[in-house]
């Protein structure tokens, strides 16, 4: 369960996309680091790691990194440290095709017969007692017994929220 110790950070920047235009950027960086304070700290590494999975140009992507530079209050080149982003707490567990299960992933699973019914754990709870519990978006007073041989993470709740409706 060392996994449960893991941090992953949903961020945004913005762009330039033409001569008057700027455009949103969001995107994941895996394996920050959380302070005690809420704020996230990351790599170099990992940012343009994080990067390198988006579609932009090289300029594009220099610009995310200058604003992210420009915004930390770390002033060393190779670590950020910022106050703003999304950070989402690692379960320590794994779904059904091995894929480590964070806060704020949508997952989808047969309970109990009743067919296909998602559950987000992030914006409605994943509670820490003996087992990890998903709290469904339909009845988030009941607790779900996480069953991770039956799960799927099928999204997350920042790139995929029509998966909730």
């Amino acid at each position: 369960m060392n996994d449960r110790f893991k941090y992953r950070a949903y961020i945004t920047s913005t762009i330039d996309i033409a001569t008057s235009e700027e455009k949103e950027v969001s995107f994941y960086i895996d394996g920050v680091a959380v302070y005690e304070d809420g704020d996230i700290g990351f790599s170099r590494d990992k940012l343009l790691d994080a990067l390198d999975k988006l579609d932009l140009t090289k300029n594009q992507k220099e610009q995310i990194e200058s604003d992210i530079s420009e915004n930390s209050y770390c002033r060393d080149y190779d670590w950020f440290s910022i106050d703003f982003g999304e950070k989402e707490q690692c379960t320590g567990l794994k779904d059904k095709n091995g894929k480590l299960i964070y806060e704020g992933d949508i997952v989808e699973s047969n309970f109990n017969g009743l067919g296909r019914i998602l559950y987000n754990h992030a914006a409605l709870t994943v509670a820490w007692k003996e087992e990890v519990y998903f709290y469904g978006h339909r009845t988030p007073s009941t607790p779900i017994p996480l069953d991770v041989e039956n799960i799927e993470i099928i999204g997350n709740i920042h790139e995929n929220p029509e998966l909730l409706k």
